[in-house]
């Protein structure tokens, strides 16, 4: 059996689909019930600060997929993701399970100086203290990440730039190819980092010359400054710690940027590209 935190999610829904699919008995775990799943996945709800539903979720399982899933509008994402990751760590040792995939993130081996990264960091330490053996994906940037900034282009003719200079290309890979490299190592277990890029670095600018090219319309590029990174991402609705330190991430990567571990790691590159991530929008 193979367990899957977050499997309505995106990565986590990826992964569960590709080990459904290649016919191993798999378990997904979501924070609430919202109809009646399709396919021949087994489903259980379960909130991840629940440390015995957790547990009772994980039981039997050969792997099991795991994630940080903090609140959009915790009171402090801190806070909050350390309970988060006490929670699943001690389900993990209740469980007895064997392994565990976890998704972290690129610079997730920084203690500090990464905004909500760092949460990432404090949750790999928390689950390197249970019995279970691990792997780490470290993703970069989310290629979905453009995907809400490109429906606000679609509707207004403007691109929020969040990226210094609009031209900064980084590191971005899609939660689909992230989703697939966890379904691999779920069904063949090989613990160790791995650090998982995209196809080809992306910029603002290219997510706006995507969006004109795939919709024919022109697109502008609107930079947020530094100081109203963080209201903009409370405007758009999450809480004002997770806004901050959204802000805090942005800083960093616009700074000297937010590295991966150096040495440390298989490297794995994605395939979805940018415009294949955007192609699914629809004008409105």
């Amino acid at each position: 059996m193979i367990v899957v935190m977050g499997a309505s999610g995106r990565v986590g829904g990826a992964a569960l689909e590709i080990v459904e699919r290649a016919g191993r008995r798999v378990r997904g775990i979501r924070r609430r019930a919202r109809g009646t799943p399709q396919g021949a996945a087994e489903w259980v709800t379960a909130d991840a600060l629940d440390t015995p539903a957790l547990a009772s979720a994980f039981a039997g399982a050969e792997a099991v997929f795991v994630l940080n899933p903090v609140s959009p509008d915790a009171g402090d994402v801190h806070a909050e993701a350390d309970r988060l990751s006490a929670s699943i760590a001690r389900a993990l040792d209740m469980a007895s399970v064997p392994y565990a995939v976890v998704l972290s993130s690129q610079g997730a081996h920084l203690a500090a100086g990464t905004g909500v990264v760092t949460t990432l960091h404090r949750f790999e330490a928390a689950l390197g203290e249970t019995r279970t053996a691990l792997t780490l994906l470290r993703p970069a940037y989310f290629l979905e990440s453009w995907v809400p900034l490109a429906r606000h282009a679609l509707e207004t003719g403007e691109l929020p730039a969040y990226l210094d200079p609009v031209s900064r290309a980084i590191d971005a890979v899609s939660a689909r190819d992230v989703g697939m490299i966890a379904a691999q190592h779920l069904m063949a277990p090989h613990p160790g980092v791995v650090n998982i890029v995209g196809s080809t670095r992306c910029s603002d600018e290219d997510a706006a010359e995507t969006i004109a090219s795939l919709h024919g319309r022109p697109v502008r590029l609107i930079p947020v400054p530094a100081h109203q990174v963080a209201a903009a991402h409370a405007a758009a609705g999450l809480g004002a710690s997770l806004a901050t330190e959204i802000a805090a991430m942005y800083r960093a990567i616009n700074g000297a940027g937010i590295p991966f571990e150096d040495g440390v790691g298989r490297c794995v590159s994605g395939s979805v590209t940018l415009r294949e991530t955007l192609g699914i929008l629809r004008p409105a």
